[in-house]
């Protein structure tokens, strides 16, 4: 079973997205995203020990060209109609019940060669 990282990159892939990394975005090119698994609360269970679905948490960063602002908002906010709300997206044979944002995308700065950066944080429940 993939990672809920690689889960949502490879969906996000298939959606049209390109140059979308797992864990942290890397120096070049300027233009990606990265998924970053977060954690998540306890699973669902049922008879005692069977799991029923894993509730799980990943935010989305995205980053831009240094004079490309307005072309990170608009992919933040193409992702998040990608993501949220959505219900039975199935990507590596593993089915989300569930996807939801928790926040609306935010600016959290520049990287250390002023490129835009946002971010948007979900939510989701994993067969």
């Amino acid at each position: 079973m993939a990672s809920v990282a690689e889960d949502i990159r490879d969906y996000l892939i298939a959606q049209g997205q390109s140059d979308v990394l797992i864990g942290a975005l890397q120096d070049s090119p300027d233009a990606q995203a990265a998924v970053v698994s977060t954690g998540g609360a306890r699973p669902e269970v049922a008879m005692g020990a069977t799991l029923v679905r894993r509730h799980v948490f990943f935010q989305v960063i995205v980053r831009g060209s240094a004079d490309g602002k307005q072309t990170v908002m608009n992919r933040i906010d193409t992702i998040l109609g990608l993501l949220s709300p959505k219900q039975q997206i199935t990507s590596n044979s593993v089915v989300y019940d569930w996807i939801v944002a928790v926040d609306d995308p935010f600016f959290i700065g520049h990287d250390d060669s002023q490129r835009p950066m946002w971010s948007a944080n979900f939510e989701a429940f994993r067969s």
